[in-house]
Order: C-alpha cells, then sequence, then structure tokens
C-alpha cells in the first residue's frame, strides 16, 4: 500500500511496484494511472494491464554512472534495487543527485583543509627563515 508523504505528488516520479509473492513484476507510475483514467479507463482494471513489464531494477553494486545511464535510457523517476529476486530498496535521480553533492561537499572540505595547512606551513617555513637570517 502506498502512504501519502503530505506533500503534493511529484506525477512524474511516483511509482508503485507490482509484486507476486515477493517477487518483482513490473511498475506503475502515476503517470500511467493518470493516462490510462484520463483516457476513461475503469478504475478497477488489474494492475498487470498497464505495469511496465518486464521490472528494470538496479543491483546494489551498481555504481553512479551505471545508475545513471540507466536512468538515461528509461523514463521511471525511480528504480528498484534488487538482489535476486528480493527488492532491497529504491533509488531515484535525486538519490544519486544528493550523493554526488554530498562527495564534492566532502572533498571541497578536504581541499580546504590541505589549503589551510599548506599556508601554515609556508608561513612556519617564512618564520624560520627571517629568525634564521637575524641569529
Amino acid at each position: 500500500m502506498l502512504k501519502s508523504s503530505g506533500s503534493p505528488p511529484d506525477w512524474n516520479s511516483m511509482t508503485g511496484m507490482i509484486c507476486t509473492k515477493g517477487k518483482p513484476l513490473g511498475v506503475i507510475t502515476s503517470y500511467d494511472l493518470a493516462s490510462h483514467l484520463g483516457k476513461g479507463g475503469s478504475p478497477s482494471l488489474r494492475a498487470a494491464k498497464i505495469m511496465s513489464s518486464p521490472l528494470i531494477s538496479i543491483s546494489p553494486y551498481a555504481d553512479i554512472e551505471e545508475a545513471l545511464h540507466l536512468m538515461g535510457t528509461q523514463s521511471l523517476g525511480k528504480y528498484p534495487v534488487t538482489v535476486g529476486n528480493r527488492i532491497v530498496g529504491t533509488v531515484s535521480l535525486q538519490d544519486l543527485t544528493d550523493r554526488q553533492n554530498a562527495q564534492i561537499r566532502f572533498q571541497r572540505r578536504l581541499q580546504n583543509l590541505i589549503l589551510i595547512f599548506f599556508v601554515i606551513f609556508e608561513a612556519a617555513v617564512f618564520v624560520l627563515k627571517i629568525s634564521g637570517g637575524k641569529a
């Protein structure tokens, strides 16, 4: 069962995964539902009639570039992360963007720290040269 987060729905990225006996079969996006209902379709239609299948999933061991490539070739907002036939999570473009931004922030902080140590080292060398010349 899908639960509301309280915020307005993002019709391009909301998805529901269709499973039977724990095995993922396909996915239905909010766009699929809106399109079906917008064409006068019955709200009591079986999910199998409008779901995208087979399910396109991502391995938990995939790197960010691989996930971005998959997202660039498909049109889903979220992708299931699967191990074998088990769904262990989901990943979205926003998740990948957040992860990349966190890595960039870490790298910038590390560079700033190295720069501070370099400036302190250079200042110490400068002070030693000045004090060494007067002694």
